[in-house]
This record gives structure tokens, sequence and C-alpha cells, in this order.
């Protein structure tokens, strides 16, 4: 009993977590944003990502079950909400896409050396693909957390080597997921967050992702990884986001049970993150420049796209789910009166 009772804990926490880290997502890229915030956010939001899907990854399925699970959980997806993208793009933009040179090609391929014309956040499907290909092999075969460490020191320095390279689908990001996906496996199996005090992941975590901010705000040193930018150092970049990820852990999973309201959006973070761009459009267009040139307007519209993003695009969802429930119930039932 007390087996199951852990084990619906672990997901009801990580769910809030997603929820939490979708919301400083659509923050992070709605206009009104304060820098200092935008900062703090860019140094872990999307790691805790790759982190999390490590802390759910299993090899317990046979190679070609895994494959065939992730293709029709991200790559699938990944293809749709591209077809729906460009041809938004095009309406949008009419015929000057198509004038600008390689733009198309630069969307369709994530070519991140193109800024701007990379896929719109789309980009993290295709690199959470590969990067969990690559899993599969170290956490299968590799028993040993010492071994996965060495192999995750390894992969870490990789980045420095690609800060000039844009590969297509923005796959020169692999490097770095991975070491956060193998990261999130880690502390799962090994339970580090049970063994360490919480009081003391708070105090240095905040601390030293503090640190990583400052440092950042007063070097110019952006964070972005699709656009293969890790700040001014690549250590600080994993300190900041290492410590940032345990710090949202360890405060989610003591507040989990207050946290109950946002599971349902936590359960829901692929879709809400492949569309909340469409809403971000929208309001960006006809909400900003009303509330633009009010005091504290733009940090009002930053609230409020998180918000309404997140309540359209949860909605949106449960629209599809429904539609394709009602579409198997209706071909169960025409096979059953066959």
């Amino acid at each position: 009993m007390e087996i199951s009772v852990t084990m619906k804990q672990r997901i009801i926490w990580i769910d809030a977590l997603k929820a939490i880290a979708m919301m400083l997502v659509v923050m992070g890229h709605s206009w009104g944003c304060p820098k200092f915030l935008t900062a703090e956010i860019y140094t872990f939001h999307i790691p805790l990502f790759f982190f999390l899907s490590g802390m759910t990854l299993s090899a317990r399925y046979s190679f070609s079950f895994y494959v065939v699970k992730l293709c029709k959980g991200i790559l699938v997806p990944y293809i749709l909400y591209t077809l729906v993208f460009t041809i938004a793009l095009v309406y949008w933009q009419g015929d000057t896409c198509f004038h600008q040179e390689f733009f198309l090609m630069s969307f369709l391929f994530n070519l991140s050396e193109y800024p701007g014309y990379c896929n719109y956040g789309l980009w993290f499907l295709p690199v959470l693909f590969v990067t969990k290909l690559l899993a599969y092999p170290v956490i299968r075969y590799c028993k040993n957390v010492y071994i996965v460490l060495i192999i995750m020191a390894v992969i870490a320095i990789m980045p420095q080597f690609l800060l000039h390279h844009s590969l297509v689908f923005c796959l020169h990001v692999v490097p770095a997921a991975l070491v956060f996906v193998l990261l999130g496996y880690i502390v799962r199996t090994e339970e580090l967050l049970g063994k360490v005090n919480n009081l003391y992941i708070l105090l240095g975590g905040i601390s030293v992702n503090a640190g990583a901010m400052v440092y950042g705000l007063r070097t110019n040193g952006n964070i972005d990884m699709v656009m293969g930018a890790y700040g001014k150092s690549l250590t600080i970049f994993y300190l900041g986001a290492i410590s940032g990820i345990l710090v949202m852990c360890v405060l989610i999973r003591v507040m989990a049970k207050h946290l109950l309201w946002i599971v349902k959006f936590g359960r829901r973070t692929l879709r809400i993150y492949c569309t909340h761009y469409y809403v971000l459009w929208l309001l960006n267009a006809f909400v900003f420049p009303m509330l633009s040139h009010i005091v504290f307007g733009p940090n009002i519209f930053s609230c409020f796209c998180v918000i309404t993003a997140l309540i359209v695009c949860y909605h949106y969802s449960c629209v599809v789910d429904n539609i394709k429930k009602a579409c198997k119930c209706n071909w169960l039932d025409k096979k059953v009166s066959e």
C-alpha cells in the first residue's frame, strides 16, 4: 500500500511541476515580461522540461516498442503542428515569407541559424525524440550510476564545440538536453530528493541560481538553448540550470497538496506547449497595444498571457480528446453491430 501511495504522490507533484514549467515558458515567450524575470526563467525552464522527461523515463520496454511509442507521442504531433504552423505563417505574413531566402526551409527544418525563423517552440519535440533515443541504451545497459555520471560529464562539454553550428531540427541542443534527461533519471532512481535535506537544497540552490542569473545579466550572457546560447560560461549555465531545477522540485513536492488544481494542466503540457503560440500571436496583436501605454501594462499583459494561454490551450486539448474518444467509440460500436 505504501508503494502505491508513494507512486501516486510522485506523479501528482511531477504533473504540478510540469504545469509550473509550462507557465514559465508562456511567460518567457510573452511580451512585457521584465528583463530580470526573463533572465531567471531562461536559466532553467527548458532544462526543467528535459529533466522531468528523465524523471519519467523507463527502459523496461523493448527498443522497437520504445521507438514506436516515441514516434506516436512526439514525432506525429511535431509533423501535424508544423504543418498547421506553416499554413498559419503563410496566411499571416502573406507571400513575403516566400521571398525571404531559405525562409520556409529554415522554418520547416528548424534551422536556428536564421534568428526568428525557428519553428516557434516546436524545436523541442525532435530534440526530445533524439534525446530519448540516445538515453535508452544508457539507462538500459549502464546499471552503475557512476558510469552514467561519467557519460554525462563527457556529453556536458559537447555544446562548447557546437556554439557556432546549427543543425537541422535544432539537434545541436541534444547534448545539453541529454545531460538533463539523464540527471532526471538518476535523481528518480537513486531517490536523491529524499536523501538530501530540503532546506539545504533550497538555500544552496537559490544562492547558486541567483548568482548564475546575476552573472548572466552583468556579462550580457544570454541563455537560449535553441540558439546555442549558454551565457558567458557553460559551467555557470549548468550550475544555474541544475540549482533552479532542484529548487523547483523541492518547492513543488512540499506544496503539492495545495497545487492539485494545476495538475490537470501538467497532464496536457504537450498540447499546451504546441499551441500556446497561437494564443500569444492573437494577444500580442489585439491586447498588447491596449495595455502597452499604461503603468505596469506590459507586466499585466504578461500575466494575462499566462492565464489565457493555459485556459484556452487546455480546453482545446480537452476538445481534441473528446473528439478522439467519440470517433473511437463510434468505430467500436460499428464493429460490434457488424
